[in-house]
């Protein structure tokens, strides 16, 4: 069964989600596809939930849906998990822990760093 036919039996069941601009004009955030469906059956309005935060966060909740969506590519998945974390970044920056590159370089040989010392020879 498809979308359309789908909204056209038994309605639209997860409405679509916007975001208002600072300039108070709407912007799609999820749903386009239940958007155009409801526009092909002649409906003038449809349910919707707005969405509040700021444009990252709006960008973040669109890459989340879309990477939900089955007909991505290995490509287009890949480009969206990027910009995903590319933004979850900037907003934790602050959050995230600083790591010396002593440390770091331990962790990528798969142990911590210890501090160098000599070892003890018997005898």
């Amino acid at each position: 069964m498809t979308l359309l036919a789908s909204i056209e039996q038994i309605g639209l069941q997860t409405p679509i989600t916007v975001w208002a601009k600072p300039d108070d004009a709407f912007q799609l955030v999820a749903g386009a596809h239940r958007l155009a469906a409801a526009k092909h059956l002649g409906w003038e309005t449809v349910d919707a939930f707005f969405m509040k935060g700021d444009d990252i966060d709006r960008q973040i909740w669109e890459i989340d849906e879309n990477l939900m969506r089955s007909e991505l590519t290995p490509t287009q998945f890949s480009e969206h998990l990027a910009k995903r974390k590319e933004l979850w970044e900037a907003v934790n920056r602050d959050k995230l822990p600083r790591l010396k590159v002593k440390e770091i370089m331990g962790a990528v040989i798969g142990r911590p760093s210890l501090p160098q010392r000599r070892p003890t020879l018997p005898g």
